[in-house]
C-alpha cells in the first residue's frame, strides 16, 4: 500500500499541469477529490516513510517552520508518544522548526 506522501502525489498528478505549476514552496494547498474512498490505515512504519518524504522536502526547499496536527493520532489510533520519537529522531540536526497544535472542541461545537 503507499504511504500518506504517495497518495497525496497521486492526487496532485489528478491536477492540470496550470493547476500544479501554481503550487510552490510554502503555498497552503487545499485539495478536493471527490469520489475517493481511503481503506489506507497507517502504521508506524508507513508513517516514518512519508515523514522522511516530508523532511527531505524541507531542507530541499528551505522550510524552517513546520505546522502541523497531531497526526495519526485521531481516527489512525496511532500513539502520540511514538509519532512525536519519530519526527525528534527524524528532525533532529535540521534547521526545521516543528509546530504541533492541538484543536480545541466541545460536543457543543460540533453541532
Amino acid at each position: 500500500m503507499a504511504g500518506t506522501s504517495s497518495t497525496s502525489k497521486r492526487n496532485i498528478n489528478k491536477l492540470s499541469r496550470g493547476e500544479r505549476q501554481a503550487i510552490h514552496s510554502g503555498a497552503i494547498l487545499e485539495l478536493s477529490f471527490f469520489n475517493l474512498m481511503y481503506l489506507y490505515i497507517p502504521t508506524y512504519n508507513s508513517l516514518l516513510h512519508s515523514l522522511e518524504d516530508m523532511r527531505s522536502n524541507c531542507i530541499q526547499n528551505g522550510v524552517l517552520k513546520l505546522s502541523m496536527p497531531h497526526i495519526g493520532c485521531g481516527l489512525d489510533q496511532l500513539k502520540w508518544t511514538e509519532v512525536a520519537k519519530i519526527l525528534e529522531q527524524l528532525f533532529i540536526g535540521t534547521s526545521s522548526t516543528i509546530t504541533i497544535y492541538s484543536l480545541l472542541w466541545t460536543a457543543a461545537s460540533m453541532n
